[in-house]
Protein backbone atom coordinates (compact mmCIF):
# COMPACT_ATOMS: atom_id res chain seq x y z
CA UNK A 1 0.00 0.00 0.00
CA UNK A 2 1.59 3.25 -1.12
CA UNK A 3 0.17 5.12 2.19
CA UNK A 4 1.33 2.60 4.29
CA UNK A 5 4.78 2.80 2.65
CA UNK A 6 4.90 6.72 2.40
CA UNK A 7 3.73 6.88 6.47
CA UNK A 8 7.26 4.53 7.24
CA UNK A 9 9.27 7.00 4.82
CA UNK A 10 8.28 9.79 7.12
CA UNK A 11 8.78 7.93 10.25
CA UNK A 12 12.15 6.98 9.38
CA UNK A 13 12.70 10.79 8.80
CA UNK A 14 11.60 11.25 12.25
CA UNK A 15 13.40 9.28 13.77
CA UNK A 16 16.75 10.35 12.62
CA UNK A 17 18.74 12.22 15.14
CA UNK A 18 19.17 14.73 12.84
CA UNK A 19 15.09 15.48 12.48
CA UNK A 20 14.68 19.29 13.86
CA UNK A 21 12.27 18.95 16.71
CA UNK A 22 10.20 22.42 15.56
CA UNK A 23 9.19 19.96 12.53
CA UNK A 24 8.18 16.73 14.75
CA UNK A 25 4.25 17.54 15.21
CA UNK A 26 4.03 18.71 11.76
CA UNK A 27 5.65 15.34 10.50
CA UNK A 28 3.09 13.24 13.56
CA UNK A 29 0.62 14.30 12.14
CA UNK A 30 1.39 13.73 8.18
CA UNK A 31 2.23 10.22 9.57
CA UNK A 32 -0.43 9.71 11.14
CA UNK A 33 -2.82 10.91 8.28
CA UNK A 34 -1.04 8.22 6.08
CA UNK A 35 -2.16 5.43 8.04
CA UNK A 36 -5.57 6.16 8.72
CA UNK A 37 -5.59 6.20 5.15
CA UNK A 38 -3.97 2.87 4.70
CA UNK A 39 -6.15 1.61 7.87
CA UNK A 40 -9.51 2.51 5.75
CA UNK A 41 -8.92 0.21 2.96
CA UNK A 42 -7.99 -2.77 5.38
CA UNK A 43 -4.57 -2.34 5.47
CA UNK A 44 -3.59 -4.68 8.60
CA UNK A 45 -0.15 -3.63 9.85
CA UNK A 46 -1.33 -0.35 8.91
CA UNK A 47 -3.62 -0.46 11.57
CA UNK A 48 -0.94 -2.11 14.03
CA UNK A 49 1.62 0.66 13.57
CA UNK A 50 -1.35 3.30 13.91
CA UNK A 51 -1.77 2.22 17.34
CA UNK A 52 1.61 1.84 18.10
CA UNK A 53 1.68 5.54 16.66
CA UNK A 54 -0.57 6.89 19.23
CA UNK A 55 0.43 4.17 22.38
CA UNK A 56 4.37 5.47 21.95
CA UNK A 57 3.74 9.28 21.01
CA UNK A 58 7.09 11.32 20.84
CA UNK A 59 8.64 11.76 24.46
CA UNK A 60 8.43 15.57 25.54
CA UNK A 61 6.59 16.42 22.32
CA UNK A 62 3.38 14.40 21.72
CA UNK A 63 1.85 12.41 24.81
CA UNK A 64 0.57 8.77 24.16
CA UNK A 65 -3.10 7.87 23.55
CA UNK A 66 -3.89 5.15 24.87
CA UNK A 67 -7.50 4.87 24.36
CA UNK A 68 -7.04 5.33 20.53
CA UNK A 69 -3.73 2.85 20.40
CA UNK A 70 -6.52 0.23 22.05
CA UNK A 71 -9.07 0.94 19.46
CA UNK A 72 -6.71 0.13 16.54
CA UNK A 73 -5.06 -3.11 18.57
CA UNK A 74 -8.74 -4.21 18.82
CA UNK A 75 -9.60 -3.65 15.53
CA UNK A 76 -6.43 -5.42 14.60
CA UNK A 77 -6.94 -8.25 16.80
CA UNK A 78 -10.74 -8.98 15.64
CA UNK A 79 -8.67 -9.12 12.15
CA UNK A 80 -7.49 -12.37 13.59
CA UNK A 81 -3.90 -10.98 13.21
CA UNK A 82 -1.66 -12.71 15.37
CA UNK A 83 0.66 -9.60 16.21
CA UNK A 84 -2.48 -7.42 16.25
CA UNK A 85 -4.41 -9.88 19.03
CA UNK A 86 -0.49 -9.67 20.73
CA UNK A 87 -1.07 -6.29 21.43
CA UNK A 88 -4.55 -6.16 22.30
CA UNK A 89 -4.20 -8.94 24.99
CA UNK A 90 -1.41 -7.78 25.98
CA UNK A 91 -2.88 -3.91 26.99
CA UNK A 92 -5.91 -5.32 28.19
CA UNK A 93 -3.97 -7.43 30.55
CA UNK A 94 -1.63 -4.72 31.85
CA UNK A 95 -5.06 -3.00 32.85
CA UNK A 96 -5.70 -6.37 35.23
CA UNK A 97 -8.22 -7.21 32.38
CA UNK A 98 -8.04 -10.60 32.63
CA UNK A 99 -9.70 -11.35 29.24
CA UNK A 100 -6.15 -10.29 27.63
CA UNK A 101 -5.47 -14.14 28.09
CA UNK A 102 -7.74 -14.99 25.49
CA UNK A 103 -6.23 -13.23 22.91
CA UNK A 104 -2.69 -13.69 23.97
CA UNK A 105 -3.35 -17.16 23.96
CA UNK A 106 -5.12 -16.90 19.93
CA UNK A 107 -1.62 -15.31 19.57
CA UNK A 108 0.35 -18.17 20.96
CA UNK A 109 -1.15 -20.19 18.64
CA UNK A 110 -0.42 -18.53 15.74
CA UNK A 111 3.09 -18.85 16.74
CA UNK A 112 3.79 -15.32 18.54
CA UNK A 113 6.70 -16.18 21.55
CA UNK A 114 6.11 -12.89 22.65
CA UNK A 115 2.68 -13.80 23.67
CA UNK A 116 3.75 -17.01 24.83
CA UNK A 117 6.55 -15.09 27.36
CA UNK A 118 3.43 -12.23 28.56
CA UNK A 119 1.00 -16.14 29.55
CA UNK A 120 4.21 -17.30 31.12
CA UNK A 121 4.80 -14.06 33.28
CA UNK A 122 1.12 -13.84 34.16
CA UNK A 123 1.00 -17.52 35.39
CA UNK A 124 4.24 -16.73 37.38
CA UNK A 125 2.33 -14.35 39.07
CA UNK A 126 -0.73 -16.28 39.92
CA UNK A 127 2.00 -18.51 41.35
CA UNK A 128 0.65 -21.20 38.83
CA UNK A 129 3.85 -23.32 38.09
CA UNK A 130 2.28 -25.55 35.81
CA UNK A 131 1.05 -23.45 33.75
CA UNK A 132 4.34 -20.80 33.69
CA UNK A 133 6.08 -23.88 32.69
CA UNK A 134 3.82 -24.55 29.43
CA UNK A 135 4.00 -21.87 28.36
CA UNK A 136 8.03 -20.70 29.13
CA UNK A 137 9.00 -23.74 27.33
CA UNK A 138 6.50 -23.14 24.16
CA UNK A 139 8.19 -19.44 24.08
CA UNK A 140 12.34 -21.13 24.16
CA UNK A 141 10.91 -23.48 21.56
CA UNK A 142 9.73 -20.12 19.66
CA UNK A 143 13.54 -18.76 20.22
CA UNK A 144 12.10 -16.29 22.82
CA UNK A 145 14.75 -15.19 25.65
CA UNK A 146 11.90 -14.43 28.34
CA UNK A 147 11.30 -18.25 28.13
CA UNK A 148 14.88 -19.41 28.84
CA UNK A 149 14.44 -16.94 32.24
CA UNK A 150 11.43 -18.17 33.19
CA UNK A 151 12.47 -22.18 32.87
CA UNK A 152 15.74 -20.83 34.42
CA UNK A 153 14.13 -19.19 37.75
CA UNK A 154 11.74 -22.03 38.19
CA UNK A 155 14.55 -24.57 38.05
CA UNK A 156 16.87 -22.18 40.78
CA UNK A 157 14.16 -21.75 43.01
CA UNK A 158 13.02 -25.49 43.15
CA UNK A 159 9.15 -23.72 42.06
CA UNK A 160 6.84 -26.48 40.61
CA UNK A 161 10.24 -28.52 39.61
CA UNK A 162 12.91 -30.21 41.21
CA UNK A 163 15.54 -27.87 42.11
CA UNK A 164 18.28 -27.95 39.21
CA UNK A 165 21.17 -25.30 39.46
CA UNK A 166 22.89 -26.62 36.36
CA UNK A 167 19.98 -27.12 34.15
CA UNK A 168 18.68 -23.40 35.60
CA UNK A 169 22.33 -21.93 34.52
CA UNK A 170 21.94 -23.77 30.76
CA UNK A 171 18.34 -21.89 30.34
CA UNK A 172 20.34 -19.01 31.69
CA UNK A 173 22.85 -18.52 29.32
CA UNK A 174 20.44 -19.70 26.46
CA UNK A 175 18.32 -16.58 27.23
CA UNK A 176 21.20 -14.19 27.72
CA UNK A 177 22.81 -15.17 24.11
CA UNK A 178 18.97 -15.26 23.28
CA UNK A 179 18.98 -11.53 23.77
CA UNK A 180 17.65 -11.52 27.09
CA UNK A 181 20.06 -8.81 27.98
CA UNK A 182 22.92 -7.59 30.05
CA UNK A 183 24.10 -10.41 32.50
CA UNK A 184 23.29 -8.35 35.26
CA UNK A 185 19.88 -6.99 34.29
CA UNK A 186 19.20 -10.84 34.30
CA UNK A 187 20.86 -11.79 37.92
CA UNK A 188 18.53 -9.02 39.30
CA UNK A 189 15.27 -10.69 37.55
CA UNK A 190 16.53 -13.84 38.58
CA UNK A 191 17.22 -14.03 42.30
CA UNK A 192 14.57 -13.71 44.82
CA UNK A 193 14.97 -13.27 48.18
CA UNK A 194 15.16 -16.91 49.10
CA UNK A 195 18.29 -17.27 46.82
CA UNK A 196 20.19 -14.89 48.59
CA UNK A 197 21.74 -17.06 51.64
CA UNK A 198 24.04 -19.56 52.03
CA UNK A 199 22.77 -22.55 50.91
CA UNK A 200 21.83 -21.39 47.52
CA UNK A 201 25.57 -20.21 47.10
CA UNK A 202 26.78 -23.79 48.24
CA UNK A 203 24.47 -25.41 45.53
CA UNK A 204 25.79 -22.77 42.93
CA UNK A 205 29.02 -23.18 43.77
CA UNK A 206 28.93 -26.68 43.30
CA UNK A 207 27.67 -26.23 40.05
CA UNK A 208 30.51 -24.08 39.33
CA UNK A 209 32.74 -26.71 39.83
CA UNK A 210 31.12 -28.48 37.65
CA UNK A 211 32.16 -26.10 35.05
CA UNK A 212 33.82 -28.08 32.49
CA UNK A 213 29.98 -28.80 31.31
CA UNK A 214 29.54 -25.81 29.64
CA UNK A 215 31.99 -23.69 27.09
CA UNK A 216 34.34 -21.29 28.60
CA UNK A 217 31.82 -18.30 28.17
CA UNK A 218 29.12 -20.30 29.90
CA UNK A 219 31.68 -21.15 32.71
CA UNK A 220 32.72 -17.44 32.86
CA UNK A 221 28.80 -16.92 33.15
CA UNK A 222 28.28 -19.22 35.81
CA UNK A 223 31.28 -17.58 37.96
CA UNK A 224 29.63 -14.23 37.99
CA UNK A 225 26.59 -15.68 38.74
CA UNK A 226 28.07 -17.92 42.25
CA UNK A 227 29.79 -14.50 42.95
CA UNK A 228 27.18 -12.80 43.13
CA UNK A 229 25.57 -14.82 45.34
CA UNK A 230 28.11 -14.39 47.98
CA UNK A 231 30.40 -17.32 46.80
CA UNK A 232 34.30 -16.70 46.96
CA UNK A 233 35.68 -17.13 43.61
CA UNK A 234 39.58 -17.98 43.85
CA UNK A 235 42.15 -16.22 41.54
CA UNK A 236 42.85 -19.60 40.41
CA UNK A 237 39.43 -20.79 39.14
CA UNK A 238 39.08 -17.18 37.44
CA UNK A 239 42.83 -17.31 35.70
CA UNK A 240 41.62 -20.79 34.07
CA UNK A 241 38.50 -19.64 33.31
CA UNK A 242 40.15 -16.49 31.94
CA UNK A 243 42.83 -18.32 29.69
CA UNK A 244 40.38 -20.35 28.07
CA UNK A 245 38.53 -17.50 26.58
CA UNK A 246 41.61 -16.39 25.09
CA UNK A 247 41.67 -16.94 20.97
CA UNK A 248 43.36 -19.54 19.79
CA UNK A 249 46.29 -18.85 17.74
CA UNK A 250 45.29 -19.34 13.86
Amino acid sequence: DTNFAFAQQLQNEMESPEFPKEAVKTQYNLIRDSLFMAVKEQHIPATIELGRLYEQGVAGIIPPNLKMAKHYYQSAAEAQDVMGMYLYGSMLLNEGDTAGCRYLEKSAAGGSGDACADLAEYSYSLRNFDQTWAWAKKASALGHPQGYLYQAVMCMAGNGRDQDVIQALIWLNHGIRGGLGDLNETLAAIYMPELMCKKSAAVISDAVDKAGLYSPEDAYNCLLLAEDAGVVIDDIRWQIVNEALQPKPA
